[in-house]
């Protein structure tokens, strides 16, 4: 039996009588040879109908279970198919992840819910000077002392227990190069698609700049109100003055004499009140960026000085001028008053801070390619501390009301001033034992004409 001739329908039935003249006249028709389509007639396989009837049935039932296997096997091979490009994703996620994790400038770990590592990147790893391969599976008690491991797991429980991210401040010391930061460290607890609890997350972000920051504005924002009773006061002194003798001034019964003292006091006063509202407009340009303008010219810096000391020594100042300048000429370009004005700042602040009858010297010399000029004293001197801020602006030694007059704005404009010149300002100053101020002016690149 031949199970093709029966499902491609070469075949009779057993019971049916076939006409053989029918296909002889076939033969004819379509000039086949007839002997031969005769005899294959005659070999064509006859069954009864029960046999062809089950082998039909076997035929669908086959054929339905080599469809159901197919479409199984176009299904599963449609789901490995989604399967590997949902684990394609997946992947691509996860490096995606893991370059954020290993870039970020943050530490970031994970624990489990025992406070096991179960990751952690490279700026983690420098905490703990250990790769992530030795520090996964260990806990903070295989790295540091109780104490801090303590205090890290009180954190962690911490989280887990409240079911929310917890922040806190902490100083963290890295153990690859023992720098210190300061972080703000973030503890939030993961859980799977269930809900259940598997681990802790933390990230740890150094905040030592925006806390120094915030400092500075505090201290900005005080050193500003300070400025402002202090201002407050510095006007309010001669503007008390000129208010008081300028009444005794009215008075008719004064004599030439007085009302030339009187008089002198006055505008002594007001010129006080110009300085410090030359030194608030000063300020005012320098905050909104315009800085200080110059007006240069070629002129001999040590005929400048030279004639300033010398007015110096018919003003009785009380204390004892001396000075250390070359009378040869020495050409730069420069602003001749701003000059006088540096000159007059250091001069004054020498004086304030100096007892009465002491030396205040004043020098300039050529050195290397700029001139110096210097204004040293034998005051009470100043601290490392306050030697490093005395040139920040509304700064001043001693604050208190009580103490020798001044905004403290006067070296700030100065540096200011020295600087738009292309020159630099320092102070040596040891307490107990005087301060000196420096400032220098570059010299021309070249010689200038008439030198």
């Amino acid at each position: 039996m031949h199970l093709g001739n029966i499902y491609s329908g070469q075949f009779f039935y057993r019971d049916e009588e076939e006409d053989e003249e029918f296909f002889a006249k076939q033969a004819e028709t379509y000039g086949f040879d007839k002997a031969a389509y005769l005899d294959a007639f005659r070999r064509i396989p006859r069954y009864d109908r029960e046999t062809i009837k089950h082998l039909m049935g076997f035929l669908v039932k086959f054929t339905t279970y080599v469809s159901e296997i197919g479409l199984a096997n176009i299904l599963h091979e449609k789901e490995i198919r989604e399967r590997r490009q949902a684990e394609e994703t997946l992947r691509k996620r996860e490096a995606h992840l893991r370059t954020l994790i290993e870039t970020i400038p943050d530490l970031v770990w994970l624990k489990d819910p025992e406070g096991v590592y179960l990751s952690c990147n490279p700026k983690f790893e420098r905490f703990y000077g250990a790769k992530e391969a030795d520090i996964v599976g260990k806990t903070d008690y295989d790295f540091v002392d109780r104490d801090l491991a303590d205090f890290f797991r009180g954190k962690d429980k911490a989280a887990m227990a409240r079911g929310n991210p917890s922040v806190n401040e902490e100083e963290l010391t890295y153990a690859d190069d023992g720098h210190r930061e300061l972080v703000e460290t973030i503890k939030t607890p993961m859980y799977d698609s269930e809900g259940k609890l598997v681990g802790v997350l933390g990230i740890a972000r150094d905040i030592s700049e925006r806390k120094l920051a915030e400092v500075s504005l505090r201290d900005g924002d005080r050193i500003k109100n300070e400025f402002i009773s202090t201002a407050a006061h510095e006007l309010r002194t001669p503007l008390n003055a000129i208010l008081g003798f300028s009444d005794l001034l009215m008075q008719d019964d004064l004599t030439v004499e007085q009302r030339k003292e009187y008089l002198a006091i006055v505008i002594e006063k007001t010129q006080i009140l110009n300085g410090i509202v030359n030194d608030l407009l000063n300020l005012s340009r320098i905050e909104a960026g315009g800085g200080i303008s110059l007006n240069r010219a070629l002129c001999d810096i040590n005929q400048v000085i030279g004639s300033w000391t010398d007015q110096l020594r018919k003003d009785d100042l009380g204390h004892r001028i001396e000075s250390s300048f070359s009378r040869m000429p020495v050409l730069l370009y420069a602003d001749r008053d701003k000059v006088i004005q540096v000159l007059e700042n250091l001069l004054c602040n020498a004086i304030k801070f100096s007892s009465r009858t002491s030396r205040i010297r004043l020098a300039g010399e050529i050195i290397g390619g700029s001139y110096q000029v210097s204004v040293e004293d034998e005051g009470g001197g100043m601290t490392p501390d306050q030697a490093a801020r005395i040139f920040d602006k509304f700064y001043r030694v001693d604050a208190s009301h009580t103490a020798p007059g001044g905004l403290g704005l006067g070296l700030s404009i100065a540096r200011t001033i020295v600087e738009a010149h292309g020159g630099k300002i320092f102070v040596e100053s040891e307490a107990g034992r005087g301060t000196r101020v420096c400032f220098t002016l570059p010299l021309p690149a070249t010689p200038a004409s008439g030198e």
